[in-house]
């Protein structure tokens, strides 16, 4: 059991240390921004809100990081700032430019070498069809099994190592890539940091995500799939907030697979928080990709809620290019 402080800038980390939490860790959550500590009241207790963030509190867990008594994991970059000098910081590093392309390489870097290897494919444009802002809207994503990565993606992964090394950061990893027609791979971006969906696809494909910070973890199926659900005002950012509305019409099982963002428990009711209206992320993983697609797309239809959003062709793409992958076998 480990000791973990989860400083999330709004609501992105809440999923992750709600995953910690289960899985017997210790787990302390701050919120960087006042409005969305709003965001999972009464599904899961932060233990420190307000005034906890005051500078004598704050010093205090300073000191205990910098001591290697907790495991920092932040997406704020003020807080990765005030924190840096923690020997078990996971924030996102140099971030570098976003890989909004559809074909992505990820994985975990742990300051020396990748864990966790894999292929991320998404769709890209809020609505069906590719329309709309180009927000990713889905993403698929093709574990490798026993952690070897294809030749052809390796060199370009291998081509980062000593700037990542150079950033002191470990943690979340994504390569921007075009796939070429005869099977070799073409570096174009890459980020770094908690992504999202990125972030969605690690917590429904591993064994137990706690491991990754302290040694090794194993894939539980070879695809894993993440659909955003969504309200107005989402995916814009824009001074406005969401309604707060009644999240309806899914089975305990069901509630399972939802990475839930923009809601809140009221008595027995979930309810949308009023925030940015990312209400959550359905997430399934499979041994076959199309199944892990069809379970998020029948989770998604399921939710009732008022004005809801998800790309109801969301992962088509992802198994296309699975399909073309095994053809050309990069």
């Amino acid at each position: 059991m480990a000791n973990f402080l989860v400083l999330s800038h709004k609501h992105t980390l809440f999923p992750l240390a709600w995953s910690l939490r289960g899985a017997g860790h210790n787990v302390q959550v701050l919120v960087r921004k006042d409005r969305y500590e709003k965001a999972w009241e009464g599904l899961f207790e932060k233990h420190l809100v307000g005034r906890d963030k005051g500078p004598a509190n704050m010093q205090a867990l300073v000191e205990l990081a910098e001591g290697g008594e907790l495991f920092v994991v932040t997406d704020s970059p003020a807080w990765e700032e005030k924190f840096k000098e923690a020997p078990r910081l996971f924030g996102n590093g140099g971030s570098g430019d976003d890989p909004l392309g559809v074909a992505q390489i990820g994985a975990w870097w742990d300051g020396e070498g990748y864990k966790v290897p894999h292929l991320i494919v998404r769709d890209v444009g809020a609505w069906a069809g590719n329309q709309g802002p180009l927000v990713s809207s889905s993403a698929g994503c093709a574990w490798f099994n026993g952690n070897a990565m294809p030749e052809s993606f390796v060199s370009v992964m291998d081509g980062l190592k000593d700037h990542l090394k150079s950033l002191e950061f470990k943690g979340l990893v994504r390569v921007g890539v075009k796939i070429n027609h005869d099977g070799t791979v073409s570096h174009v971006n890459h980020s770094t940091g908690w992504d999202v969906l990125h972030l969605h696809l690690l917590l429904s494909g591993v064994e137990n995500v706690g491991e990754l910070f302290v040694g090794e973890v194993k894939v539980t199926h070879r695809y894993s799939f993440a659909l955003p659900v969504s309200i107005p005002p989402w995916p814009y950012l824009v001074n406005m907030a969401a309604k707060e509305v009644e999240v309806k019409g899914l089975s305990v099982e069901m509630r399972k697979s939802v990475g839930w963002h923009d809601v809140r428990k009221v008595g027995k009711t979930i309810m949308t928080a009023g925030l940015d209206g990312l209400v959550g992320v359905v997430r399934r993983s499979s041994d076959h990709p199309t199944r892990c697609i069809g379970e998020c797309l029948e989770v998604a239809g399921s939710m009732d809620v008022e004005e809801k959003q998800f790309r109801s062709d969301g992962g088509g793409l992802f198994a296309r290019v699975v399909m073309e992958l095994d053809r050309v076998r990069v």
